[in-house]
């Protein structure tokens, strides 16, 4: 399992669950790459102490496959707190080089993950966006909760700082 330093471990409904997962802060980084230079970055980003120092773990590293540029990379890291964007981009930045651009989405969790673990599975990931109606969101939440007696870890759900608190 993966936390945050100092974290305490709970259950719920028969899982382990970190600390209290609710109040983890997801961010969402949409990398460019310098031309041909992704790999270097996303390793940049996977070495790099500078996430860790700012209190934060690198949830997944991801490159775009299909309808996104050669050089774009999907980045989550996950914050203990709330964090802004800037600190978010400049801890995950802090010492790679041959980024051409970021933009950053500063998101929280509604049902999914209850914990911060890393994805473990191989595959293709999708990162999609959407908004619902005024009132639906409720309805949304409960149809993608899982059944009683199960575990569901993934697909992640989680609420961008643009729909408000």
């Amino acid at each position: 399992m993966v936390g945050f330093p100092g974290s305490e471990i709970r259950v719920r409904d028969g899982a382990e669950i970190w600390g209290s997962c609710m109040t983890t802060t997801y961010a969402y980084h949409r990398v460019t790459a310098s031309s041909r230079q992704w790999r270097g970055v996303a390793d940049g980003f996977a070495a790099g102490p500078a996430l860790g120092e700012a209190g934060a773990v690198l949830y997944g590293i991801w490159r775009s496959q299909i309808g996104r540029p050669r050089d774009e990379l999907s980045v989550i890291t996950a914050w203990p707190d709330r964090v802004t964007a800037e600190l978010a981009e400049a801890a995950l930045t802090a010492s790679v080089g041959a980024i051409s651009g970021i933009s950053t989405e500063i998101m929280r969790p509604t049902l999914r993950p209850i914990a911060p673990d890393r994805p473990i599975r191989q595959g293709s990931y999708a990162f999609r966006w959407f908004s619902t109606p005024g009132g639906g969101t409720g309805k949304n939440f409960s149809i993608s909760a899982p059944l009683p007696g199960r575990v569901l870890r993934a697909p992640m759900i989680l609420k961008s700082s643009v729909f408000g608190e």
